[in-house]
């Protein structure tokens, strides 16, 4: 099965299971996106810390999980960040003679990172009567983003943003994620009913470019180590990390503004 086959299969996998994890029961949704969660947490350490073991890489992203779940099903979300934190000490001081203070600090981003990431769209599928259609109206603003870049930058080409970080990322693939996100939000707006104001549309091209800067960063973060994908847990993809660069920053600020729009 050559690469573009593999990756259309994966894509429509991956889609059924995000409509799956968003629209049925809340243990498949915790359970799905859980799993989500800690190999994020695996593949950022992977590339933070690529000399550290993987069974202890395992270990730490279990525990993390295991903690970011606790704090949050207790609501005890004020204890959640400092004893994030004074985990990753504990980790520092476990193998410090591996760790540079920028990977340190990069490895705490990634742990502050992925938690707010999980407990934003945990907020927007419970915290909102129309949670469910919220939440996918986010994801679908990345996948836009994605589809949008990808198309207009292969058929205009022109300058690239950053080749030496992203070397296919062009400013024309750039404004056709931002026109083609805002396209489908203002499509979605008017064709369904969502708990949300229509003037939303106004912060999707901000949105877009978002989505663009996390990938940029996943970008900077796999060629500081030389390496092509985060993972290779996805057929034609990648690691979840790939398919979840933009959304890390796109879910929390999406979630912000609801206070604003909804």
């Amino acid at each position: 099965m050559d690469d573009f086959l593999k990756r259309v299969c994966s894509s429509i996998f991956l889609f059924l299971l995000f409509l799956a994890a968003i629209f049925t029961t809340i243990w498949f949704f915790f359970g799905f996106f859980l799993l989500v969660v800690f190999y994020l947490y695996y593949e950022w350490q992977g590339l933070i810390l690529p000399k550290v073991s993987k069974s202890l890489r395992m270990v730490m992203s279990i525990i993390l999980i295991a903690m970011v779940s606790f704090f949050y099903f207790m609501g005890l979300n004020e204890f959640v960040w400092p004893t994030l934190l004074a985990t990753g000490l504990i980790y520092f001081w476990l193998i410090k003679s591996k760790l540079s203070l920028s990977d340190y600090s990069l490895f705490l981003l990634g742990v502050i990172y992925i938690a707010f990431f999980f407990h934003s769209l945990v907020s927007i599928r419970f915290n909102f009567d129309s949670g469910k259609a919220l939440l996918f109206l986010a994801f679908l603003i990345v996948w836009s983003v994605d589809v949008g870049a990808f198309f207009v930058g292969k058929f205009f080409q022109g300058p690239k943003i950053a080749p030496k970080i992203s070397p296919s990322k062009t400013w024309s693939g750039l404004c056709g994620g931002m026109f083609f996100s805002t396209l489908i939000v203002y499509l979605a707006l008017r064709s369904f009913s969502f708990e949300i104001d229509q003037h939303f549309v106004y912060v999707i091209p901000f949105i877009a470019i978002l989505a663009q800067v996390g990938d940029f960063f996943e970008s900077y973060l796999k060629r500081r180590i030389g390496v092509k994908d985060s993972g290779t847990i996805i057929p034609g993809h990648g690691g979840v990390l790939d398919r979840f660069d933009g959304a890390l920053l796109v879910i929390p600020v999406f979630y912000m503004l609801l206070y604003f729009y909804v």
